[in-house]
């Protein structure tokens, strides 16, 4: 087996490697409130706040050093 691997499940047409792909759209979340998704998002946002860093950012909107409080 010296020869050169390739994929044979790949067409051989003249697809470029490097194309160009279609921008993808952001994802949207339901917003409904009662299906199963909806419920699990619910449930997984609160979880999250709990962790929320409210003052990361200072009026400069640049990052704040932890050292400043000393």
């Amino acid at each position: 087996m010296t020869g050169r691997r390739t994929n044979s499940n790949m067409p051989r047409s003249g697809l470029v490697a490097n194309a160009h792909l279609p921008r993808l759209q952001p994802y949207q979340r339901c917003k409904c409130g009662s299906c199963r998704e909806c419920k699990d998002n619910e449930k997984w946002d609160r979880v999250f706040a709990k962790f929320e860093v409210k003052d990361y950012l200072d009026e400069r909107r640049t990052s704040r050093s932890p050292l400043n409080d000393l």
